[in-house]
């Protein structure tokens, strides 16, 4: 292999990789600008505005009615939302025969009234504004009876 060759072979590895990287930091941005949108509908308890961040594709395992009663239940047990902090944050890029597919998670910490939460958002895509395709909620007040 000359070097001219060996040099065309690492360019072309690396023009991918940069790429990827330019849609990762924008990804990642795009994930956080919505998910201050989520937590800011959150602590008003404005309900419609926080259910309109997320994409069709969650509502086709949950209709929006049963996720808006999930949010206000969540919201009576943690109580009121106070702050969060990022924890982790990962971006994969995937190319198969239905094109190309971006996923970008953000793991929380997110402090309530009465508790705190680990949460995770995920997003689909790289149209922006990004919306959220899966909202996991752990916390063990959840699993505390009423009071």
């Amino acid at each position: 292999m000359t070097s001219r060759q060996l040099l065309t072979l690492l360019l072309s590895g690396a023009v991918p990789l940069v790429m990827s990287g330019c849609g990762m930091s924008a990804n990642k941005q795009a994930a956080e600008a919505t998910a201050t949108q989520l937590y800011k509908s959150i602590s008003e308890k404005d309900w419609d505005a926080a259910v309109g961040l997320y994409a069709p594709e969650f509502f086709q395992k949950m209709p929006k009615d049963q996720w808006r009663d999930i949010l206000t239940n969540v919201s009576k047990k943690l109580g009121d939302y106070k702050d969060r902090r990022l924890q982790n944050w990962n971006y994969r890029s995937y190319v198969g025969t239905d094109g190309n597919r971006q996923i970008t998670t953000l793991t929380f910490q997110v402090q309530y009234l009465n508790g705190e939460a680990t949460e995770v958002l995920t997003f689909l895509g790289s149209e922006i504004p990004l919306k959220i395709a899966g909202h996991q909620i752990n916390s063990p007040q959840l699993l505390l009876p009423d009071k």
